[in-house]
């Protein structure tokens, strides 16, 4: 890639240039010379995965490996019957990859629809072509709220710039005939023609990405708490395997129940096989294969699910982000009201007639160079045809909120908020503007002096009101259907808006927005004042950029913040919040700045679209905790184990094959987590993604190993009575009786985490725990009732003898009567435990926040 990069920069120097207008661009000749000499624009399509990375990240996990090599070794030992979670290994590493690939091949699709289109002039016509296919040269047309693609030289016209993507100040660069324009930058204002100077990775902002290349995005909590579990579980399955392997190898194996040395006298010849199978047993069951490819699944088709909503995740992970999402800021524009004007009414002062008033407005408004929807509103209603000449412009800017244009000899006329503009009789203006703004009109001031624009962006003194503008704004039809989506389940609205906020106000009080009547003009707020009012007031006016990003910032230290925006103004903002999401109608800075880009531009698909946040990680917590309480219980029966060996000098072997944990992993755990993964919810998430999982994981665990430990103690207690009772519960049990019971209490009790993981139950959860604990029951009675060996060797369990013992079927009862409560009770300890931890939390911090009030007073 350097060398390509080198040799594009040796074609670059040693070209022969073309001086081409700004009106006339290049030849089709030059085009065609330009693309045989390779001089075009190369650029890196952003592409999330490729098949081979999708085929390799679904193979070659840490746990997939770890799983081969365990079948490879029990392939060796002959213990064909333990490689069933290979099956469904295959089939999950196969549904991973199926998924991924459908999800990458409708991301392809997406980027065809928001691909970035350059703007040329070529033999004096102005054509749109893919940004590839621009050469070295070609005259590139750049408006405001379009991000600057390459490296190239204003050759006519005028436009404000920022590059705080360059520089990271955030202020406008004027830039004019002769200065340069550097790729990652966007424009704020105006229009210019600008010759391409530079291509690929020889644009500026590709040399600084390479310098950079290193930097990562931070990743989102779900991950990190993901990577940091699979991290720990995967030292913990290593240390614990390679501990059970010296056992296996130094201490003779022991035979019998607990404790029980009577049959260990003697020390048998190492058997690899019965070593292998013991040790496999004990690591499969610890390693929550499925569960990283159930969070990626997940997460990809929720992104599938959300193209079905016309929506494109540009960052894969915001999905998370967005289901934690309690604030959501937005202007009111293209979300309450669609964004399209009417002219209701103009209110000329003084004796100025009202066709007067339209004439100058007319001059003005066909003079302007400013592309926003208001101007073209105004260009459509005030026709009059033009007849003065331009002297000197200021375009609009989101900071200041006019526009102003000097003409030769009839002075300078100013168009733009009333209160950002300082003229003469201020306090009259003000007062009738107020008269429309308080009905929820936009109102416009038309000010005029005889002096000419001097400075950039500075206005002549002694400007006079000649009149105002009320506009109307068109309230979407769904608008009010989406915000009381959003109140009904817990998200607080914030509307941030460069309109009046009075205006503003009564509009968000029509669409039934809580506390609209909480507003505030941010009009000369200093930063601290602007931090200090972000979380008193529902509606903000008069906002700067700037003080967007500020409120944002000051947001989101007690929430979590997404970001609605269409414009560059918006882009600081959008940068800044948890979630970012912009509208496809709007500016190309703003959807690239976006983590999500609504492709239809609809409001009223964000309720859908946060929905589906939320359903992705509330099902990820429930089911993760089912894996979890598989890994943990059998973590704690390992660590119990080596213990035990350790204390006796003897190899306790791991009680348990990969087979004997079948029903579990198939019925409560795999089709359980697929199904719960699939099913709507839109309950709010509260906690933490990692604590939240262990919570519910951990009591399961703990009540499976006390529920298997009384097993074995049983079988030791019914060798210590049998020299001294003939009947008794504990009599009769035999290694094949002893996995049965064991077989039969893990398969019976994880019924119960699945009930616990369904709860609250609605109708799709207490279908899915129903039907699938009449599977688990159904499976362990067919495996086991069927008088055929091969099925009872399947999972271990044979039924037929315990059915003839019925102390043993007594016991096996009284085992699950005796463990479910205790795992649920457990929960409910650990539920409580850590509701009181976290209001013991809440209440310290109110504390803490009353004491800094009471120094700051």
């Amino acid at each position: 890639m350097k060398r390509k990069t080198e040799d594009l920069f040796k074609k670059i120097s040693e070209a022969s240039r073309y001086k081409t207008s700004a009106a006339f661009g290049l030849t089709q000749e030059q085009v065609q010379l330009r693309n045989a000499e390779g001089l075009f624009n190369v650029t890196e399509r952003r592409v999330n995965k490729t098949y081979l990375q999708i085929i390799a990240g679904n193979i070659l996990s840490f746990f997939n490996i770890l799983l081969f090599i365990i079948a490879g070794f029990l392939m060796a030992a002959g213990s064909w019957g333990n490689l069933f979670f290979l099956i469904i290994l295959i089939a999950n590493i196969g549904f991973g990859m199926f998924q991924d690939i459908r999800a990458r091949r409708l991301l392809d699709k997406m980027r065809l629809i928001t691909a970035k289109m350059a703007v040329v002039i070529r033999e004096g016509r102005q054509i749109e072509i893919d940004i590839q296919e621009v050469v070295l040269d070609d005259v590139v047309v750049f408006n405001a709220g379009e991000q600057i693609f390459i490296d190239s030289t204003v050759i006519h016209g005028k436009c404000s710039v920022d590059e705080s993507a360059l520089t990271g100040e955030s202020r406008n660069i004027d830039k004019a005939h002769g200065d340069t324009l550097f790729s990652g930058t966007y424009v704020k204002s105006g229009q210019v023609h600008a010759r391409v100077e530079k291509l690929g990775k020889t644009n500026y902002i590709e040399t600084l990405q390479n310098k950079a290349k290193n930097f990562s995005r931070p990743k989102s909590e779900i991950i990190r708490s993901l990577n940091l579990l699979f991290l720990i579980i995967g030292v913990v399955v290593i240390v614990l395997g390679g501990i059970l392997l010296i056992i296996n190898l130094t201490y003779p194996m022991h035979q019998g129940p607990l404790f029980d040395h009577s049959a260990s006298d003697v020390v048998k010849q190492v058997d690899y096989n019965l070593i292998i199978t013991a040790i496999a047993g004990s690591m499969v069951s610890m390693i929550p294969a499925g569960m990283y490819l159930l969070t990626s699944v997940a997460l990809t088709t929720s992104v599938i699910s959300l193209s079905k909503h016309k929506t494109a995740v540009n960052e894969l992970y915001s999905i998370e982000m967005l289901s934690r999402v309690d604030v959501i800021c937005f202007d009111k524009t293209g979300t309450l009201t669609d964004g399209t004007l009417k002219v209701e009414d103009t209110v000329p002062f003084g004796r100025l007639k009202k066709e007067a008033f339209y004439k100058e407005l007319s001059e003005f408004v066909q003079a302007s160079t400013d592309t926003n929807v208001t101007a073209k509103t105004l260009r459509e209603h005030f026709t009059a045809t033009p007849s003065y000449t331009v002297d000197k412009t200021i375009p609009f800017l989101s900071e200041n909120k006019f526009s102003a244009i000097s003409f030769v000899g009839k002075g300078t006329y100013v168009l733009g908020a009333a209160e950002m503009i300082k003229g003469l009789d201020r306090e009259t203006t003000l007062l009738r503007a107020q008269q429309y703004s308080s009905k929820g009109y936009r109102v416009l001031g038309f000010f005029h002096s005889s002096g000419r624009i001097e400075k950039e962006n500075v206005l002549p003194k002694q400007l006079k009101c000649l009149g105002l503008v009320v506009m109307s704004d068109h309230i979407k039809e769904d608008a009010q259907a989406t915000i009381k989506w959003f109140i009904d389940n817990g998200v607080d609205i914030k509307i941030l808006s460069g309109d009046n906020a009075q205006a503003v106000s009564i509009i968000a009080r029509q669409t039934g927005i809580k506390d609209s009547d909480k507003f505030i003009s941010m009009e000369n707020q200093k930063p601290e004042d602007v931090v200090a009012q972000a979380d008193q007031n529902t509606v903000f006016g008069r906002v700067t950029p700037e003080q967007k990003e500020l409120i944002i910032e000051s947001l989101r230290k007690t929430h979590t913040v997404a970001m609605v925006g269409d414009g560059v103004n918006d882009i600081l903002a959008l940068k800044r919040a948890d979630c970012s999401i912009a509208m496809a109608s709007g500016s190309e800075a703003a959807r690239d700045a976006a983590h999500l880009v609504l492709l239809d531009s609809n409001f009223s698909s964000l309720p859908k679209i946060v929905g589906e946040g939320r359903r992705v990680i509330n099902n990820l917590q429930r089911t993760c905790a089912l894996f979890l309480s598989k890994t943990f219980f059998a973590i704690l029966l390992t660590i119990g184990f080596i213990i035990l060996s350790f204390v006796e000098h003897e190899n306790y072997r791991y009680p348990f094959e990969p087979k004997n944990m079948m029903i579990w992993e198939v019925f409560t755990i795999g089709i359980a987590a697929f199904l719960l993964a699939l099913q709507p919810s839109h309950d709010k998430i509260q906690g933490k993604f990692l604590a939240n999982t262990i919570q519910k994981a951990f009591p399961a665990s703990l009540a499976l190993f006390f529920g298997v430990f009384v097993i074995l103690l049983c079988e030791t207690l019914g060798v210590v009575l049998q020299p001294y009772v003939d009947n008794y519960i504990f009599k009769d049990i035999t290694d094949s009786t002893k996995m049965t019971l064991l077989v039969s209490t893990v398969s019976f009790c994880s019924i119960a985490i699945l009930f616990r993981i369904c709860l609250p139950f609605n109708k799709y959860r207490l279908f899915v725990f129903l039907g699938l604990a009449f599977a688990t029951i159904g499976a362990v009675l067919l495996f086991g009732l069927i008088p055929l060996q091969g099925l009872h060797d399947m999972i271990g369990v044979n039924f037929l003898e315990l059915v003839t013992k019925n102390n043993l079927l007594l016991l096996l009862l009284g085992i699950l009567l005796i463990t479910i409560p205790w795992y649920l009770g457990l929960d409910f300890i650990f539920d409580q435990t850590r509701r009181s931890y976290k209001q013991l939390r809440r209440k310290n911090q109110t504390l803490k926040e009353e004491a800094r009030d009471g120094e700051s007073d």
